[in-house]
């Protein structure tokens, strides 16, 4: 998978068909993004082009915390702010995080909790 940051500036449909043509992944890093200044990609113009799209965690340099979660929500709030606020329901970023992430990762055996699959549960108060 590559980061979004690249896409600021490419952000033509050439570039995201090849992207696309290529089979490549590309990782939303929400926080990351805003802390280093980055801007918002267009998440939701890639997935409409078949983009695989996952949600990301960067390093302690360039994100707050590691808190998965966290970040689905900050990539759903940018998402919003620059689509609309029902273009980035809660359902589609968990599912970026999630099943996103696998796909991206060319893993069939994570990304949702189903039997026979490498599971990462955690309690959520």
């Amino acid at each position: 998978p590559i980061p979004c940051v690249p896409w600021q500036s490419q952000t033509s449909g050439q570039y995201q068909r090849r992207v696309h043509g290529t089979n490549t992944g590309v990782s939303y890093n929400a926080s990351s993004n805003m802390i280093l200044g980055s801007g918002i990609p267009p998440i939701l113009t890639l997935l409409d082009r078949g983009v695989r799209v996952g949600i990301g965690v960067d390093g302690s340099a360039s994100s707050d915390s590691n808190n998965l979660l966290g970040e689905a929500r900050q990539a759903m709030l940018l998402q919003r702010v620059q689509q609309n606020a029902d273009k980035m329901p809660a359902r589609k970023a968990l599912e970026l995080a999630t099943r996103g992430g696998a796909s991206i990762l060319n893993r069939d055996d994570i990304g949702s909790l189903e039997v026979g699959k490498a599971d990462r549960c955690s309690r959520i108060s």
